[in-house]
């Protein structure tokens, strides 16, 4: 198997991984309608980071930091999002 298919493959499921594992937050807060526990600094915090890691991604034009990054800000804002309704 060619280093470089390997090396994109991890990539792709590193993101997908780091992505998915908001889902679960997101979906409790949605099915609960209860976000008390939920540190909304923490989630800025993360979201200001992904942004950072979209404009690296841009930079050196790599689509695999790109999407999952994409995704899990648009997840956070909805954590975010949700947490303000149901706090």
């Amino acid at each position: 198997m060619d280093k470089k298919l390997i090396i994109d493959i991890i990539g792709y499921v590193a993101g997908f991984f780091t992505t998915i594992c908001l889902i679960p937050q997101l979906f409790k807060i949605i099915t609960t309608k209860s976000a008390n526990d939920i540190s909304i600094s923490s989630f800025i915090v993360l979201i200001l980071g992904q942004t950072l890691w979209i404009i690296y991604a841009i930079l050196i034009f790599d689509l695999r930091i790109l999407i999952a990054n994409i995704i899990s800000v648009i997840l956070g804002y909805l954590i975010i999002f949700f947490t303000l309704i149901y706090k």
